[in-house]
């Protein structure tokens, strides 16, 4: 029977993630991805934050508040809308920096024949402390880069409490090939918790008088993202 199977463990659907689609054709994995992705966001939305120890060692937690799935696979997902991914080879939930923000990585591959890669994209983070939602996956990768020590990386935890959080799905920002000719969506791999008025941190970096280097400067400005209107009705 045709399906998505449950999923338990991050660190699994990570490093396989088409092995949780009960189907033996590329018409039947085409027709599931939508519910597989909707599964994973629903794990990283209510089980998962990032954890990450400034130079001081004070912790920090991010949760997830919009992500966007980007994932090829050769002769399986290799559709327009699978194409728009930056190739990659490393390992499951590595956090890669790229042009346009920050993935939580599928393991990948790049270098073989049949190959296969993909992540996660970040776009908006909730800061647990302050409770700002940082908008936009150019901010959420400055966040975590500039708050982030030195030779650290971030990591993904458990929650402390697990929450139940209604979310929704829309089409990716600024990929052409997710609406058809008429402006309708064709696949919805954007997934997001709405808010009714979110607000973000803009961060400036500031050269310092003293020769000391830059300093960080936040700016808590009023944001309506509204991810919901990314296309025609």
């Amino acid at each position: 029977m045709e399906g998505i199977k449950k999923i338990t463990d991050l660190k699994a659907i990570l490093e396989n993630p088409l092995s949780f689609i009960n189907s033996n054709d590329k018409e039947g994995i085409i027709r599931l991805v939508p519910n597989l992705y909707n599964d994973i966001a629903q794990l990283l939305f209510e089980k998962y934050d990032i954890r990450i120890y400034d130079y001081k060692g004070k912790e920090h937690l991010y949760s997830f508040a919009e992500i966007e799935f980007y994932y090829h696979k050769e002769k399986s997902l290799d559709r327009d809308v699978d194409n728009c991914v930056y190739p990659r080879t490393c390992d499951a939930g590595k956090f890669l920096w790229h042009d346009t923000g920050v993935d939580i990585c599928f393991k990948s591959d790049a270098d073989i024949d049949d190959f296969y890669f993909g992540g996660i994209l970040i776009r908006s983070l909730i800061d647990k402390e302050s409770g700002c939602i940082i908008c936009g996956p150019g901010r959420c990768a400055n966040e975590l880069a500039f708050t982030l020590k030195a030779g650290d990386t971030p990591k993904l935890c458990l929650k402390r409490e697990e929450v139940k959080v209604e979310f929704d799905s829309t089409i990716r920002q600024g990929i052409k090939c997710d609406v058809d000719e008429e402006g309708n969506a064709k696949v919805k791999y954007c997934f997001y918790i709405p808010q009714e008025k979110w607000t973000r941190e803009k961060l400036t970096l500031i050269k310092s008088s003293d020769f000391s280097g830059y300093v960080r400067k936040k700016v808590t400005e009023s944001y309506n993202a509204q991810p919901d209107k990314r296309y025609k009705e």
